[in-house]
């Protein structure tokens, strides 16, 4: 099984010049496995590390030891792997453990080369007990002016800050963009999992009446018409507001919309239910009937209660009543009146 790890490289102190810690940290892992094993490649040039340095195919390397604490393993490599890392690098990273593996990018930031004699213990002869130095021989001229520095004779402590020196401009700008594609990524994967894989809820029945009209019964098929008749319990609420959305989307007919329409009116006190009644009515006024455009005028009319969550619109109440007075609703002229 091939998991994801984090991973980072670390010169190791304990054991100076030429050796260092690969640190993984693998979710899930627990305890010390027996059989540890990895590889490195250079995604730049598609080279394994070997034995003998960078190679072509995939070469699996031994630690020197290994050491487990909960979900982190830690690797001690020596100067054969050291050596061979460069700065600011990133590595493909593959760890073996028994049948499992874990992949990740090891990011190399400081590195203690065993190569570089700066870096290693000043080396002295030991004196022999039985030769003593011979006081009647000339010693040789010195020469007193000091040598020029190499660059491999800098002192360790500059060394080591030029190994910390900061990734260069064009790592960062290909870092920005890494975090930006990976935001819009997730942000992708974030709304077609709330809009496809999570189930729908009650957050779409507070919307809009309107709304609601025009994304879910325009451009819907006809169906079997909805039933004029239902369960007092399945007009309450966020069932009522629903059981409009289905009569809308099978397309019921004006007379069975408005009956259906004044069914939900029962009750003024339940909001959703009024809103479900003006979804009807107002789909079933657009036929011309009298009666849902007089209930049309009622639901915005200042004059008339409050139902549900419509706003009040003198005009298009005024507009309403005088198409209903026109379409046979005598009652309509006493509305106009009760505005003036």
């Amino acid at each position: 099984m091939l998991s994801r790890c984090t991973l980072r490289f670390e010169p190791d102190k304990s054991k100076g010049p030429g050796y260092g810690l690969v640190i993984a940290s693998c979710p899930g892992l627990t305890g010390t496995p027996e059989d540890v094993r990895f590889m490195l490649k250079n995604p730049a040039t598609g080279l394994s590390l070997g034995p003998n340095g960078w190679q072509p195919g995939d070469e699996r390397l031994t630690p020197d030891a290994v050491q487990g604490s909960g979900e982190t393993l830690t690797l001690c490599v020596g100067p054969a792997v050291v050596d061979n890392l460069e700065l600011q690098a990133i590595y493909q990273a593959t760890l073996f453990l028994g049948d499992d593996q874990w992949q990740g990018g090891l990011g190399v930031s400081r590195i203690v080369y065993s190569r570089d004699p700066s870096l290693l213990p000043p080396l002295e002869p030991s004196p022999r007990p039985d030769v003593k130095p011979r006081a009647d021989l000339p010693l040789p001229d010195i020469e007193t002016d000091p040598a020029p520095l190499e660059p491999s004779s800098l002192p360790s402590a500059d060394r080591l800050d030029m190994a910390e020196r900061p990734k260069s401009r064009k790592g960062l700008v290909l870092n920005i963009i890494f975090a930006i594609l990976t935001l819009l990524l997730l942000v992708g994967a974030g709304v077609f999992f709330y809009d496809k894989i999570l189930p729908p809820n009650d957050a779409a029945l507070e919307e809009k009446p309107a709304e609601i009209l025009r994304r879910e019964s325009a451009d819907l098929p006809p169906g079997q018409e909805a039933p004029v008749r239902y369960a007092p319990d399945d007009l309450k609420g966020a069932r009522g507001l629903q059981v409009a959305r289905d009569a809308l989307k099978r397309k019921a007919e004006p007379q069975t919309a408005l009956e259906l329409a004044r069914q939900l009116m029962g009750d003024a006190g339940d909001i959703k239910a009024q809103d479900g009644a003006f979804l009807l009515v107002e789909e079933a006024a657009k036929s011309g009937d009298a009666q849902a455009l007089l209930l049309l005028g009622d639901f915005y009319s200042p004059a008339q209660p409050q139902r549900g969550t419509i706003q009040k619109d003198a005009a298009l109440a005024r507009d309403c009543y005088a198409k209903a007075l026109a379409a046979g609703a005598a009652e309509a002229q006493g509305r106009l009146d009760q505005m003036k």
